[in-house]
């Protein structure tokens, strides 16, 4: 799905609304959570999270054990800008149904993917590829 936006859409102070593009967002990944396509179930409640408070920091702590052992094997780097390569992951190697949307901005030809996380650490976790199809590498 292609998403195009404006200055006019981008909010500056938060508010307790959600805008067009939180509940795109939100639908999209909700339904892509409930297709199975996630490597595991989390907690949507937060009921697991717990909060640390010492002094004028509020730490939160949210469990999520299944992210260490059902997550794909990170990879190795040797550099940090290390070349991509076409046998390894990329972006481009990511089935169609972890695609949820293609965000631009309205009159220009730059766009960046959102993709879900497989292995999310919490609601709504997402990844915001730019560019795709050049194989950017991750730094």
């Amino acid at each position: 799905m292609n998403f195009e936006y404006t200055n006019g859409d981008l909010l500056l102070r938060s508010t307790n609304t959600s805008s067009k593009f939180d509940k795109t967002l939100n639908s999209l990944w909700t339904l892509a959570y409930e297709s199975n396509y996630f490597h595991y179930k989390i907690d949507t409640s937060l009921s697991s999270v717990k909060k640390i408070c010492s002094g004028n920091v509020n730490i939160l702590i949210l469990p999520n054990n299944n992210r260490f052992s059902h997550r794909r094997k990170p990879q190795l780097f040797k550099t940090i800008n290390d070349p991509l390569s076409s046998e390894s992951f990329n972006f481009n190697k990511v089935p169609k149904h972890e695609f949820l949307l293609n965000v631009s901005e309205k009159y220009t030809t730059k766009s960046c993917s959102i993709l879900i996380n497989v292995s999310p650490f919490s609601y709504l976790h997402s990844l915001l590829v730019p560019e795709v199809e050049k194989c950017h590498n991750q730094v």
